[in-house]
């Protein structure tokens, strides 16, 4: 009898549904099922275990499911505070990425401080953020730029991207981000176009779509998990379910890169340890009292900052951010 084990097998992970993941083996591009593997991911750590975009070491098991043993280190990874529990844990949505693609549809109100949020997870991961404005053709060319600037006041220096599948504005923009061995991870509410530029930027229908409520713009989740597609370009995508809440969860450096111009003037408080109240030569407090600092985008910061530092330190389970 034959007793040799099968090799490991590097593969991608490009779908998980309730503890079960869907792989595509590095090499051949072989499909199949696997699990995690009893006793190798003891810890429950929630940042250690695969999620889509993931590449796992596991034992290959061509006649049943495969076995995943471990996670190899990851070049980036959008990780959020878990909404499911008390608000201490971590969730990481995708991982190993190059752009992170926020959608804000133009068929509701705009939300600065979802964006503000996203934007600073996306800089968090190590990605680049890119704004997209979907459903343009609803607003005329006035309500477009004034969406497109509220965007960039709260995304600072991320690509803001109007964005028609019945145009196709914006769709050729961003197909061209995604060469050969780019990856975009889309984030957005649900109804917000992600899985129409996906089917978009494929040629054809991968994903469905739904109809949004027109009284309240609320789409159904026609995505149900985290999907890795490959697009003809070379890229690929990676399609979430509508986000409803996203907490953040350890993310200061985010933070200092999306508020970079709040944190620039604390050099110039006169004390070193100023806490931007009412010491003098507050260098905070008057660029507030100047007009140069929005009171509102002050609050931001310090609102984000203490969700972010109130959330308890995990171990990072190999993430390996790669800054730009």
């Amino acid at each position: 009898m034959d007793t040799r084990k099968t090799p490991a097998a590097r593969a991608l992970v490009t779908t998980s549904y309730s503890g079960y993941y869907i792989f595509e083996r590095s090499g051949d591009g072989a499909t199949g099922v696997a699990r995690l593997k009893r006793g190798a991911f003891r810890s429950r750590d929630p940042l250690s275990v695969p999620v889509t975009g993931d590449f796992v070491e596991l034992e290959p098991n061509p006649a049943g499911e495969s076995r995943i043993l471990s996670v190899c280190p990851r070049k980036t990874a959008f990780i959020r505070r878990d909404p499911s529990g008390s608000g201490r844990r971590a969730q990481v949505l995708a991982a190993n990425f190059d752009y992170v693609f926020i959608f804000a549809g133009c068929d509701r109100p705009f939300a600065p401080g979802r964006l503000e949020r996203a934007f600073a997870l996306s800089r968090q991961s190590g990605a680049e953020a890119v704004v997209v404005l979907s459903k343009a053709d609803l607003a005329d060319a006035r309500e477009l730029e004034e969406l497109a600037e509220c965007a960039r006041r709260a995304a600072p220096g991320a690509a803001v991207v109007p964005l028609s599948s019945k145009t196709g504005a914006g769709v050729e923009t961003l197909r061209a981000l995604l060469a050969p061995g780019r990856v975009a991870v889309l984030l957005g509410e649900s109804g917000a176009g992600k899985s129409t530029l996906l089917n978009a930027l494929a040629g054809k229908r991968v994903a469905d779509t739904g109809e949004v409520r027109a009284k309240d713009a609320k789409g159904r989740h026609t995505t149900t998990a985290r999907e890795f597609s490959r697009l003809p370009s070379g890229g690929a995508a990676i399609d979430t379910p509508g986000l409803r809440e996203i907490g953040l969860h350890e993310a200061a450096e985010g933070i200092g890169d999306a508020f970079a111009d709040v944190e620039s003037l604390f050099a110039g408080c006169r004390f070193s340890d100023c806490s931007h109240g009412s010491e003098p030569g507050c260098a905070v407090r008057a660029a507030i009292e100047d007009g140069s600092l929005d009171p509102e985008r002050w609050e931001s910061y310090l609102k984000y900052s203490a969700e972010s530092r109130s959330r308890g330190r995990e171990r990072r389970g190999g993430w390996r951010k790669a800054r730009r």
